[in-house]
């Protein structure tokens, strides 16, 4: 599903290309270094051939009505193939960061981590599906699914990757 960095020739489809990430001002330092970290391990593995944006906000939740609220959220322009090239707007995702030193404390460093790296690669995975014209073809559950598996590969594999630089310094 994700697009291998060595097939980025094959999707050269916008202008903007990659993967940016932005932190609302106030973020936790050490927050910022770890998701920083991540994207860099992901950029070295991975073609973003539209760019998306990763944004971290410094709320508890994201509400979306007054029923419902997430902790992350993928956000894309329904009509993207219809849109004038000037009046497209990329993709962008949402993660609620408000949370992170109360998590910090209650389950410790590593599970925190994994915690916000697992919902920054979920809502990744939403990207590429969107990408593909998976939302038109398949049920949500099937999205969900595979977004959550995508994730816990990714999140697993960093995380790992991560506990081996540890182990040399």
């Amino acid at each position: 599903m994700w697009i291998d960095k060595k097939d980025k020739n094959e999707y050269c489809d916008s202008i903007k290309k990659g993967l940016r990430v932005v932190f609302r001002s106030n973020t936790d330092n050490s927050l910022r270094f770890e998701v920083l970290s991540f994207a860099k391990w992901l950029r070295k593995r991975y073609w973003f051939p539209i760019r998306v944006e990763v944004r971290f906000l410094n709320c508890d939740k994201i509400y979306l009505n007054e029923n419902k609220s997430v902790v992350a959220l993928f956000n894309y322009q329904t009509n993207w193939d219809c849109v004038e090239t000037a009046e497209k707007a990329c993709p962008l995702i949402y993660i609620a960061a408000g949370n992170y030193v109360k998590q910090l404390k209650k389950h410790g460093r590593k599970e925190t981590l994994y915690n916000y790296i697992f919902s920054m690669a979920h809502e990744l995975t939403h990207y590429y599906q969107w990408y593909f014209y998976e939302f038109e073809k398949r049920s949500p559950r099937s999205l969900e699914t595979e977004a959550n598996s995508w994730a816990y590969s990714l999140a697993s594999e960093f995380m790992d990757y991560v506990a081996t630089l540890s182990e040399t310094v």
